[in-house]
């Protein structure tokens, strides 16, 4: 559930993002499992060593538990920008919007002042991490299904399609 779910779906929706419009990294960082988020920093400066910059961080974390719906909550957008991710949040099934947090991977990012959106669990903070962590965290806690509409979504806010 914590980290296979959102890589799996990290991957699902690397196939179907259009390459050609945009420059894309996919990275699987994991600093937020550590003390250090030494990834992340060194991904930066190799950044800032090529003169780019972050337009939009899409961190995916604790994706599918069972009988959840897919959330997502967004760092450093506009009124106009989080108008169309909430058209494209309410364009999708088992989408729903959440409350921001910031012990995840995306904390560096949206410190900086980097768009962020992050995807997770609905129920991220009302039980399903009482089994993170820890050998209660199995396969069985994982709907396959929300990790395919966890990566449509990514696509239609990466493709720009609503």
């Amino acid at each position: 559930l914590d980290n296979a779910s959102g890589v799996a779906a990290m991957l699902y929706a690397a196939k179907c993002i259009e390459n050609g419009r945009y420059n894309i990294d996919i990275v699987p960082f994991n600093s937020e499992e550590y003390y250090d988020p030494q990834g992340e920093l060194i991904y930066l400066k190799e950044l800032e060593k090529r003169k780019e910059e972050v337009s939009l961080l899409i961190n995916v974390d604790t994706v599918a538990h069972v009988g959840s719906k897919v959330a997502v909550a967004s760092f450093n957008y506009d009124e106009k920008e989080l108008l169309e991710l909430d058209n494209v949040i309410n364009s999708c099934p088992n989408i729903v919007s959440g409350n921001p947090w910031y012990a995840g991977d995306h904390a560096v990012f949206a410190f900086s002042g980097t768009k962020c959106i992050i995807i997770f669990a609905s129920d991220l903070f009302e039980g399903c991490l009482s089994y993170t962590h820890c050998p209660k965290d199995t396969i069985n806690l994982v709907d396959g299904k929300l990790i395919d509409h966890a990566a449509k979504f990514i696509c239609k806010v990466v493709n720009g399609c609503h």
